[in-house]
C-alpha cells in the first residue's frame, strides 16, 4: 500500500491535483497521519517535505475538519523543527471567525486561542499569494 512507504505516498502527492484534491481528502487525511508519524520518527528523512506538500493540498480542499490535525503537526507534535516549519497559514483555510467557532465546537480552547495570536497576521490577499507560491513550490498542476 503507498501509505507504508514515503516514496509512495511522495509520488502520489506529485499526481494530485487541484481539481483532484478533493477527490483524494481521505486518503491526503491517512497521508498526513503517516507523513506525521514519518517526520517525529525520522526528522531528517530524505522525504521530510512530504507532510508540507500533503498540507498544502488538504488546506485547498478546505476542510475545516483538518483543523485539528495541522494544530497537531504546528504545535502539538513536540518536534522544534516541524514546529517552525509548519506554516502558520496552513491552519488559515476560513477567517479566523469561522476558525474560532469550529474550534470552539471541537472543544479545543488550545486551537482557539492559537487561532486568536495569529488573527491579525491573517490577510486574504496575502494568504492567497503564500498558498500561490506553495503550489508552485511542489508543481501542484489543474
Amino acid at each position: 500500500m503507498d501509505l507504508d512507504d514515503p516514496e509512495q505516498r511522495r509520488n502520489r502527492l506529485e499526481r494530485i491535483s487541484r481539481q483532484t484534491a478533493k477527490a483524494n481528502h481521505d486518503w491526503l487525511r491517512r497521508c498526513f497521519e503517516a507523513e506525521l508519524a514519518y517526520r517525529l520518527a525520522e526528522p531528517a528523512g530524505d522525504y521530510f517535505e512530504n507532510i508540507y506538500h500533503c498540507a498544502v493540498l488538504l488546506h485547498i480542499v478546505g476542510d475545516l475538519d483538518d483543523l485539528a490535525l495541522f494544530y497537531q503537526a504546528k504545535r502539538g507534535a513536540g518536534d522544534f523543527d516541524l514546529g517552525c516549519g509548519f506554516d502558520w497559514e496552513f491552519l488559515f483555510m476560513a477567517s479566523p471567525a469561522e476558525l474560532e467557532a469550529h474550534a470552539a465546537g471541537l472543544g479545543r480552547d488550545d486551537i482557539r486561542a492559537w487561532i486568536g495570536e495569529y488573527a491579525s497576521s491573517y490577510g486574504p490577499e496575502a494568504l492567497g499569494e503564500w498558498l500561490e507560491l506553495k503550489i508552485e513550490y511542489y508543481d501542484i498542476r489543474g
